[in-house]
């Protein structure tokens, strides 16, 4: 199988899981500062250790190193099908560009996003090769897509979370 360790967040407060992982596959989830290291031992085996910003040890476990398996000429293989509503959005494409720094997908067109970035959203969007349609404040109370306060596309997100809908450009001459 896979395996793959998220950390970090360029040293900002944590937010809460966004629940866009594949069901069962989040082992753990530490909502605190921090850092992961990795001891490669062999060719069999590596060892994950979490730690806590004082360097203390919140969980470990090895990592196999398992050769792939053969798949069968007869059986076929299937694309999965998506699950969740965040991984229908995630699947969308804004305009035929699939967005990047992207924390949670927020519509069906794949447009408007909570996004991944201490930046403005004009900025977020421009980094995309698109433009900021409209920009708010994630809402304090909740962990997702619920939109605060409207804001101007060039305000950077400071302390909050910024949800940014970015599109083409248009140009009245």
């Amino acid at each position: 199988g896979m395996s793959y360790v998220i950390s970090g967040a360029g040293g900002a407060s944590a937010r809460g899981s966004s629940n866009q992982y594949p069901q069962g596959s989040m082992q753990h989830f530490f909502p605190d500062h921090g850092f992961v290291g990795l001891s490669v031992c062999n060719k069999q085996e590596a060892m994950v250790t979490l730690y806590d910003k004082g360097g203390g040890v919140q969980a470990t476990w090895p990592i196999q190193n398992k050769p792939k398996r053969q798949r069968s000429m007869r059986a076929p293989w299937k694309q999965p099908t998506l699950q969740s509503k965040s991984a229908i959005f995630r699947a969308a494409a804004c305009h035929d560009v699939e967005l990047k720094s992207v924390e949670k997908w927020c519509s069906m067109d794949g447009c408007k996003v909570l996004a991944d970035s201490s930046q403005s959203c004009s900025v977020f969007c421009k980094d995309q090769q698109l433009h900021c349609q409209r920009a708010w404040v994630q809402s304090p109370e909740e962990e997702d897509c619920t939109e605060g306060p409207t804001v101007a596309c060039e305000v950077p997100a400071t302390n909050s979370s910024l949800i940014c809908e970015c599109g083409v450009a248009t140009f009245v001459p």
